[in-house]
């Protein structure tokens, strides 16, 4: 920006305070940038920096969260129906594992041993094959065209034309021909189309009616496991702390009720701050403000509740990212 070459970012805070100046940021950038710039929190006490891993809410690198990353990045480029299929696949009621393996869909073999074929891709697997295609003219579920070029693509067709339970005999039945496949492979079992669709039904079924069943409790609930709305602290207080996003002004707020032993009020305050951020982000600072007011009144016992699993068990563990 012309004739600010010098200026730091510094510059944006507050004099003598490290907060934004609203006024001055807005001045100098655009309503969406500065939205965005007034929800970055900045650390108050002016502590050393350190690392954080982006890509896991507790700021700890995990092969998992790389893992997804990676996947988010590879498929950015996909219009919305691809991503929106992976939205009502998480959704279906179907067995975990069968979710598991059309989300994953790896491919460790060349051929394909049901019908012998040069298989390069878990497309042919799961679809092209023609063994595996006739499970589902079979079964009723051949709704796309057998021409897409990849599981991918089919699978946006299928679920646009597939609705209700159907699609989650669709995943089943893609779970049923990996299984297929691996009794073939592996104990040169052969099944038959109708036994892979009956299996695959079969399956879900039971899979749906374990999921009705009412299972009683093995131990009653006690005070304090979460079954009561609020619990009072035996000694000290307790500080319960929640946080609101409000996207029509870019702005977000907390609130937080500070109560004692007997469950009586001792104090209440809210804020509202500047800035778009996300609702994890508005948590982590709600709490912050909790601790602020902590910190300047003079009780030796305290309890912070909040809603974020998360972030309590960050603020609680001594470890520390590398």
């Amino acid at each position: 920006m012309s004739g600010l070459e010098n200026f730091t970012v510094s510059s944006l805070f507050q004099v003598n305070n490290r907060s934004w100046d609203v006024e001055v940021v807005r001045d100098l950038s655009s309503p969406k940038d500065a939205a965005i710039i007034l929800g970055i929190p900045l650390n108050s006490s002016g502590g050393a920096d350190s690392w954080y891993w982006v890509a896991e809410k507790n700021g700890f690198y995990s092969v998992r969260s790389a893992y997804n990353l990676l996947q988010s990045l590879r498929h950015s480029s996909d219009n919305s129906g691809s991503n929106e299929i992976w939205k009502k696949l998480w959704s279906l009621e179907v067995p975990p594992k069968a979710k598991d393996l059309v989300w994953r869909a790896v491919l460790v073999e060349n051929t394909c041993p049901l019908c012998g074929v040069f298989a390069k891709t878990e497309w042919h697997i799961l679809v092209s094959c023609n063994f595996t295609w006739s499970c589902w003219e079979y079964a009723g579920l051949a709704a796309a065209s057998r021409d897409s070029s990849s599981l991918r693509s089919w699978l946006v067709d299928t679920f646009r034309l597939v609705n209700g339970e159907s699609l989650g005999r669709v995943v089943m039945l893609c779970w049923a021909i990996w299984s297929a496949r691996n009794d073939l492979l592996w104990k040169q079992r052969v099944r038959s189309v109708k036994d892979v669709v009956t299996f695959s039904d079969s399956s879900v079924d039971q899979w749906l009616k374990a999921q009705g069943k009412d299972i009683p409790l093995l131990s009653p609930l006690k005070d304090g496991d979460g079954s009561e709305l609020w619990v009072k602290s035996f000694s000290g207080i307790k500080l319960n702390v929640d946080a609101a996003i409000f996207d029509h002004s870019s702005k977000h707020g907390f609130g937080c009720v500070v109560r004692n032993s007997n469950g009586e009020l001792v104090a209440a305050f809210a804020g509202v701050k500047h800035g778009k951020v996300s609702p994890d982000l508005a948590e982590i600072m709600g709490i912050r403000e909790a601790l602020s007011w902590l910190k300047n009144h003079a009780y030796k016992q305290a309890i912070v509740e909040t809603d974020n699993l998360v972030y309590a068990e960050a603020i609680c563990s001594a470890e520390r990212s590398v």
